[in-house]
């Protein structure tokens, strides 16, 4: 039985941000977006584990990439992108209307973007907890966040359904002992969970 469902942040619940800045620097600088990706991947760990604030990860990511763009400039862009996924809100509310699994979130992010997504974004009042790479210093596809995530929500790892865009983190849930979930689209979504027995 499904006792409670965890999402994935960027590429579900909001629009993922590292797709179009990357695509952004790579046009502005005529490079590759692979390398944009691999400059900005050294600085993300950084990010990711709390080792490190925005400010400093885009200034060491655009240092090294010899950018001419702002920091200033990066972060505004950085807001401007995260906006909400309409229809996975929408599957989100029912499920929380519905009150049958808890609602957690666990993700691979900085302190600042967890927290704007939480109360900027009004995204909190859905959730019973809210895993943040940073804050807990661990991040997927590690089975670690998963067992502590599923701990802090009183559940089971076998009682948890994961949501996420990545395969890799997929991937890491399930050797977590999670169900999971490789999200597509909200109407795919929908169905997988469904499969599972999960009521809304």
């Amino acid at each position: 039985m499904i006792k409670a469902i965890f999402f994935d942040l960027g590429g579900v619940l909001v629009h993922d941000l590292f797709s179009e800045t990357d695509r952004f620097l790579a046009s502005k600088l005529r490079i590759s977006e692979d390398a944009v990706k691999q400059t900005r991947l050294k600085y993300w760990r950084s990010l990711k584990f709390g080792r490190c604030g925005c400010r400093a990860f885009w200034r060491g990511f655009l240092g090294e990439l010899g950018s001419e763009v702002s920091v200033k400039e990066m972060s505004k862009m950085t807001y401007e992108i995260m906006k909400p996924m309409p229809d996975s809100i929408a599957l989100l509310k029912r499920l929380k209307k519905s009150g049958k699994c808890k609602l957690g979130v666990i993700t691979n992010n900085s302190h600042e973007w967890s927290e704007y997504a939480k109360h900027k974004l009004g995204m909190r009042k859905y959730f019973d907890d809210w895993v943040s790479s940073s804050d807990v210093h661990l991040a997927k596809p590690r089975k670690s966040i998963y067992i502590l995530a599923a701990k802090r929500i009183r559940t089971r790892p076998s009682e948890c359904v994961f949501i996420d865009n990545q395969k890799k983190n997929v991937d890491g849930a399930i050797k977590a002992g999670m169900n999971a979930i490789h999200f597509k689209n909200a109407r795919q979504l929908e169905r997988e969970l469904k499969k599972l027995g999960v009521e809304f």
